[in-house]
């Protein structure tokens, strides 16, 4: 298994939805599950960029997967081909898509 099929699979795994992150350190599902807490005491800066990177990680996801998908597509196509094209297309538009594009895909 690739390593980015390995990461489709733990997230597919995961508590799914939106994620969010609160000023208690827990992070929890838009609809109201608890994914993680940590109770412990002096939850510092670190801590809190901790879960805001998870949390940041695991709602972008499907948006990077797809980029490495067609990425994979892409580095996958025959040179000089049609496949080549239309697979640096799709890569393009899902760039574009991650970065915040909305009329990208």
């Amino acid at each position: 298994m690739s390593r980015i099929d390995e990461l489709q699979r733990l997230h597919e795994a995961a508590t799914p939805g939106v994620w969010v992150y609160d000023e208690f350190f827990s992070i929890g599902s838009m609809a109201g599950e608890v994914v993680s807490c940590n109770r412990e005491e002096g939850g510092g800066l670190e801590r809190r960029q901790d879960g805001s990177a998870i949390v940041a990680l695991h709602n972008s996801w499907p948006a990077i997967h797809r980029v490495l998908l067609a990425a994979r597509l892409w580095d996958e196509a025959p040179a000089n081909s049609i496949a080549k094209l239309t697979a640096a297309e799709e890569l393009s538009a899902e760039l574009r898509a991650l970065d915040g594009d909305k009329e990208a895909t």
